[in-house]
């Protein structure tokens, strides 16, 4: 007598999840970001939010490379992105606290300069142009390390 089979569970979709361990180097960020692209694209993502999630993610990233007090022998940073709308980022680093100041102004809006192209300064638009293409955005330190959670509806 052969057992009846069991029937498939009925779960709702859940997305999959592009994990990453990144060193410590703009070179390695930029891997990354090749391969979140890639994972994106095979995951049917639109080219619009494709490309605000990777320049959210390369931003981030590259602060954390270029502000985080990480040396290239740091333990990689780690991200987390599921594959599918709302789109949920999470990066955990080793690095050093993030500033008060940064994280006050995740509250006010993202304005371009008024001055000339040539006359912008070379940086300090980042933490908020991150937060200007997030849906939601979380920073927590916990024990030595720090966790960024950005959301992106889609």
């Amino acid at each position: 007598m052969r057992p009846e089979p069991v029937p498939a569970l009925d779960l709702p979709d859940t997305p999959a999840v592009l994990e990453l361990k990144i060193g410590v180097s703009p070179l390695a960020v930029r891997h990354a970001c090749e391969k979140i692209a890639l994972a994106l694209r095979e995951n049917g993502a639109r080219a619009a939010d494709l490309n605000r999630i990777v320049l959210v993610c390369a931003e981030a990233l590259n602060n954390v490379v270029e502000h985080g007090g990480l040396e290239e022998t740091s333990p990689p940073i780690r991200l987390q992105l599921t594959l599918g709308a709302p789109w949920h980022v999470r990066i955990l680093d080793a690095g050093r606290t993030m500033p008060a100041v940064l994280l006050a102004a995740s509250n006010t809006a993202f304005t371009a300069p008024a001055c000339a192209t040539e006359d912008l300064p070379e940086g300090g638009f980042g933490w908020r142009m991150i937060n200007s293409l997030s849906d939601r955005l979380d920073y927590v330190r916990h024990r030595g390390s720090n966790r960024l959670e950005i959301v992106i509806a889609g």
